[in-house]
């Protein structure tokens, strides 16, 4: 297996994504061991929480994806959000995250769910998107 994208790192923990199969798989590496995060393929794009116990990754193909967010702690998975999304981000409280769809910023709050949109934002493409540690 080989680093495909972008590794992201918190709290002793790596993330990133590898090819299994000549598909793009989630992997979470630490200390201890590494362990397959994402369920199936076409995952992509890793991201990993300040304190190193939440994660997003975009599962999909061609230009269309699911945003997903998974808590280490409980072992459960959320989908937030899916359509031409291209990256996501945690903001350094842990509960917001930062994503880009439709060439337009979204916030979202994981406690409650309620996300805003950020309007009149003028650029054609954004391939990144992080927070501030």
């Amino acid at each position: 297996d080989s680093i495909d994208t972008e590794a992201d790192y918190a709290n002793n923990n790596l993330i990133y994504t590898a090819s299994k199969n000549n598909k793009p798989v989630i992997y979470l590496k630490n200390a201890n061991s590494t362990t397959q995060i994402s369920p199936g393929v076409n995952n992509t794009t890793g991201r990993i929480s300040v304190d190193g116990s939440k994660i997003l990754y975009l599962h999909g193909t061609r230009g269309s994806s699911e945003l997903i967010y998974y808590d280490l702690r409980s072992g459960k998975f959320q989908k937030i959000d899916s359509g031409k999304i291209q990256a996501a981000s945690f903001a350094p409280d842990n509960k917001t995250v930062a994503y880009n769809k439709n060439r337009q910023i979204i916030i979202y709050n994981l406690d409650n769910n309620r996300q805003v949109t950020l309007a009149n934002l003028r650029f054609k493409e954004i391939l990144d998107l992080r927070w501030s540690k």
